[in-house]
């Protein structure tokens, strides 16, 4: 990384971390909305896999999500993976929007943040863990 980027990356995550937490900070920098084209897909439960335009080649072809399509959109109940085969995001989905108790993984399958969403938005306090601080069954 260039020091001059570097040095602008510093002082941006300086002056932003007065008002949110590390978590947040994350998420707004690096956080991205799912945007899975399901919409030529019959009803029903599918299972997806990352494709092959997928910029790492050692991704092409791992399992990307599973759930169910209903009118070309996502609904119910969706998993989505890490390249690795962990939980990377488990979320309802209404009207293709994510709604409901959603969580976040970190790659090594530890959850990352929780909370719930609202037709796309999150809402209320969402809770943060460190890296290895919190996994499912505990």
């Amino acid at each position: 990384m260039p020091l001059r980027t570097a040095i602008l990356l510093t002082v941006t995550l300086m002056a932003c971390s007065a008002c949110a937490s590390p978590s947040q900070l994350w998420w707004g920098l690096f956080g991205q909305k799912i945007e899975e084209d399901v919409s030529a897909l019959p009803d029903g439960v599918h299972t997806l896999h990352y494709s092959k335009s997928t910029p790492n080649p050692r991704w092409r072809g791992r399992k990307w999500g599973r759930g169910m399509v209903k009118d070309g959109e996502m609904t119910g109940p969706w998993t989505l993976y890490h390249p690795n085969g962990r939980k990377k995001l488990d979320t309802t989905y209404l009207d293709g929007d994510q709604h409901g108790l959603t969580t976040h993984y970190y790659g090594n399958g530890s959850i990352f943040t929780q909370g719930q969403m609202d037709r796309g938005s999150r809402v209320d306090e969402w809770q943060s863990w460190g890296y290895s601080a919190k996994f499912p069954d505990q």
